[in-house]
């Protein structure tokens, strides 16, 4: 059925009439209590008050006398008194050639990220055999590092809200790319732990800004899928730099680390290039911020590079006006309601909230810990046990491939038991803690014989955890202050691992394998103290769970 411009609104009046409700958000200017504060989710809050507001506009109908109850003459009644998001531009236009090319970026830059957190720990043996560096200036080196994420996250939001996000986003990753090709004509390990501070800032600034551009260009109905998948660039990028250690690397104690460096930061240079000349600024962050015609300039592009599915070269001057009404809307919720430190701690988050800190300062101590050391203990058990290098035994490189290789497995696996009633964020939190326990205290047992093995199996669970810990903090908080509680918890977690290298260091002094005892420890901690989370977050619908709070 053709529409006419007032009736078409990029759609939403054709879905309503094929019964695609749950595909679409809005909000009724008569019920202002339902507004929320993320941009991307002003919406009635469940499909129920849409067929009751239906019903209703329906009977008011009968009842004068008009004799109408059609679905398309109903609708046509509400989408006057309705405001079209950001987000059913997105529902129209859909996913392609666009959304593709900010993928490609942050998956590039994803990777890259990865390749440098395997070249700094398959450097600190050998860093310590070239130039003698001692524990504490590891211990230190790493803790600086940590310390730049924590910074440059930090800075990352109060400069993207100030100048968008594409701008600092691309500064940040060509300095990036900058101080990493830097790192590979140090001469001392001063220089070094210099440039790796600059990049951990840079870096801690630049990730929170491709999360954030990713969610505001991803349709709403495939935004969850699409963006779990850019989580596997990461573990890529360790495969990649422990790929080109394979070629570059004799052993690792003895290489070309030089070499190493420069080739695990040519992705970063491509990204920057591919960044700089196709991506755009985020639309919905111009149309919040009232640069209206840029805005709109984007969507028409995004519309063509995706083949057009709005059937309109530009959208119509009726739906403009109902995205200036939405962007007016959204900066008065956004006045109206502001998340706290303060109020994390109201409710059930007063016994919640520091269960979620010590859970990922727990899992961020003993991932990078494994992390860190694994190369380190690899290369000290071979001097140990004075074993001479069996030709058909598998090189370092391979065996730390094979380790991360199971994280992507962890991962898949993950996502599964994930949904599954009875186990959920929770319990699954619980059982994978208690068996990565298992597994570190094998590493502490039988270390000398079978480390990588034990090792590897740390990870597994390690990293099945981080993604159930992760989804229940991101579920456990209210709209209002989701963001506010995911930031502080990742921040607590960067923070265990500022302190995991002077911890870890020293227990070496006293046994090789102490560190793993403590991480073993620790994990079982854990999951006893996790039994005192008062509920699951599986099927708990996030903003019914807002309102019971403020109830």
């Amino acid at each position: 059925m053709k529409q006419n411009p007032s009736q078409r609104s990029l759609g939403l009046q054709q879905s309503f009439n094929e019964g695609q409700e749950d595909n679409f958000e809005y909000k009724s200017f008569q019920d202002k209590n339902d507004f929320f504060d993320d941009t991307s989710n002003i919406q009635l809050k469940s499909q129920n008050q849409l067929k009751s507001a239906q019903n209703q506009s329906e009977n008011r109908s009968i009842q004068n006398g008009n004799n109408v109850s059609t679905r398309g003459n109903t609708n046509k009644l509400l989408c006057d008194n309705i405001i079209i998001s950001f987000d059913h531009v997105l529902s129209d236009i859909g996913i392609g050639p666009y959304q593709y090319l900010f993928y490609a970026v942050m998956a590039t830059l994803g990777l890259t990220e990865g390749a440098q957190v395997s070249v700094f720990t398959i450097m600190i043996p050998l860093l310590k055999n070239e130039w003698d560096v001692q524990d504490d200036a590891n211990s230190l080196q790493v803790c600086l590092v940590f310390l730049g994420f924590l910074v440059g996250s930090v800075l990352s939001g109060q400069f993207a809200d100030r100048y968008g996000r594409k701008k600092p986003f691309i500064y940040s990753s060509l300095l990036t790319v900058v101080f990493t090709m830097l790192q590979a004509i140090t001469t001392n390990i001063i220089q070094m732990t210099i440039l790796r501070f600059l990049c951990a800032i840079l870096v801690g600034f630049f990730g929170p800004l491709g999360v954030t551009l990713l969610a505001e260009v991803t349709p709403l109905a495939v935004r969850g899928r699409f963006m779990s998948l850019i989580t596997v660039s990461f573990s890529l990028g360790q495969l990649y730099g422990q790929f080109i250690g394979y070629f570059t690397l004799e052993s690792l104690d003895k290489g070309n680390w030089r070499a190493l460096i420069v080739w695990t930061g040519l992705p970063g240079l491509l990204a920057w290039i591919i960044g700089y000349l196709y991506l755009d600024e985020s639309a919905r962050f111009d149309i919040i911020d009232g640069r209206f015609e840029e805005a709109f300039k984007i969507i028409n592009k995004m519309n063509r590079m995706n083949g057009n599915r709005l059937n309109t070269i530009e959208i119509s001057e009726s739906t403009k006006n109902h995205l200036k009404t939405w962007s007016r809307e959204v900066n008065k919720s956004l006045h109206q309601q502001k998340g706290s430190l303060a109020s994390l701690f109201k409710g059930d988050g007063k016994l919640i909230t520091p269960l979620v800190w010590f859970n990922w300062f727990t899992l961020s101590f003993m991932y990078y810990g494994i992390l860190v050391l694994m190369p380190k203990m690899m290369d000290e058990i071979m001097k140990l046990t004075h074993k001479q290098k069996d030709p058909n035994d598998a090189n370092d490189m391979v065996k730390l491939a094979l380790s991360t290789f199971t994280e992507m497995i962890s991962a898949s696996i993950a996502s599964f038991l994930i949904e599954i009633k009875g186990l959920g964020r929770k319990n699954s939190m619980i059982i994978c803690y208690i068996l990565q326990a298992i597994a570190c205290l094998m590493v502490y047992v039988d270390g000398m014989d079978h480390f990588v093995l034990w090792a590897s199996v740390c990870k597994f669970f390690l990293t099945m955890t981080f993604i159930f810990s992760y989804q229940f903090t991101a579920e456990v908080y209210s709209t209002k202050i989701r963001t506010t509680g995911v930031g502080m918890a990742n921040g607590i977690g960067r923070s265990g691992g500022s302190v995991m290298p002077w911890i870890s260091f020293y227990l070496q002094r006293i046994n090789l394998f102490a560190p793993f005892l403590l991480f073993s420890c620790l994990s079982l901690l854990t999951a006893l103290v996790d039994f005192i989370l008062p509920y699951d977050t599986l099927g708990r619908e996030l903003d019914i769970a807002e309102d019971e709070d403020e109830q």
